[in-house]
């Protein structure tokens, strides 16, 4: 565990943006939007 958060605070890189698209797509499973399909909300959200 401690490797891992000396790791972090050394290395520029991050899951963020990962994590944010997981959080993305979650939502909009969960929120119809008015839309036919789930695809169209894909679209409507880029």
């Amino acid at each position: 565990m401690a490797y891992e958060i000396k790791n972090s605070l050394e290395v520029p890189y991050s899951n963020g943006l990962i994590e944010r698209t997981n959080n993305k797509i979650k939502v909009l499973k969960r929120t119809p939007f008015c839309m036919p399909n789930f695809k169209a909300r894909i679209i409507l959200l880029d």
